[in-house]
């Protein structure tokens, strides 16, 4: 369990996942899930217990039906971490990760 950034409490179910890109370039990362998804996406690495170092971005509802969307100029040749969580605390569920942009996208859980 992990508190989101900006101090929340620390009651939020996550799947931490390795992205890397093949070509520099803005990315679109959005998700798909029965849930309410809020996503996070970090430079380098993600700790649990520092959810603000090395955030690049994050998001809650911006792709609409309570998904995610991350508008982000990632880098090939540097490593990124997706966190994925729900809205809701305590919560957890199955969710698909979706990808856009001028290169493939590689995904490492």
């Amino acid at each position: 369990m992990h508190r989101r950034p900006n101090g929340e409490v620390p009651q939020y179910y996550y799947a931490a996942i390795e992205v890397r890109v093949a070509m520099t370039g803005y990315y679109g990362i959005t998700s798909t899930s029965d849930a309410d998804t809020y996503g996070s996406i970090y430079t380098d690495n993600f700790d649990p217990a520092f959810p603000d170092r090395n955030l690049l971005a994050k998001n809650d509802d911006d792709f609409g039906n309570g998904q995610f969307k991350l508008t982000v100029f990632l880098k090939s040749w540097n490593r990124y971490v997706l966190v994925a969580t729900t809205f809701s605390p305590n919560v957890t569920g199955t969710f698909d990760v979706n990808t856009s942009g001028p290169g493939s996208v590689t995904f490492r859980f």
